[in-house]
């Protein structure tokens, strides 16, 4: 599965999660704004703005829906989780899955950076400082 995230593929997205999801719609990624509430905050953190845009594509990242629960609630609840794939212009739905999580635990998001991204993001952070070297006196 490879779909494009954008407004002509609204139906086929919400379809795919409908088939993963369902009948469960409490914590679960439901709809085409869901998704692209995961994007947008992507998009918001500081590593994916310190990216230049040729070093954006092939990023990857796994969200998984839902927020924390009551600690009352004792039981596991379904949850979605999704990969998202960045081309060269926009962003990919590239798989859908169910996942589950204790009440305790929150929905999260991981973003996977190729090694160059990774390289780039460490040279613009060391530039912000300097090491010190120790230097033992007698």
């Amino acid at each position: 599965m490879k779909i494009k995230i954008a407004e002509e593929n609204k139906m086929k997205i919400e379809l795919t999660l409908s088939a993963v999801n369902g009948s469960a719609a409490a914590h679960t990624y439901t709809t085409y704004n869901d998704i692209i509430g995961v994007i947008a905050e992507i998009e918001r953190r500081r590593v994916w703005t310190g990216l230049t845009v040729n070093l954006r594509q092939g990023t990857v990242v796994y969200s998984v829906s839902g927020g924390s629960m009551p600690s009352a609630y004792k039981y596991r609840r379904q949850v979605t989780g999704i990969t998202l794939i960045r081309g060269s212009s926009a962003w990919y739905l590239v798989g859908v899955k169910q996942a589950s999580l204790w009440p305790a635990q929150a929905g999260y998001a991981i973003m996977t950076v190729s090694p160059g991204a990774d390289a780039y993001l460490v040279a613009q952070l060391r530039g912000d400082y300097i090491v010190r070297s120790t230097v033992q006196s007698k």
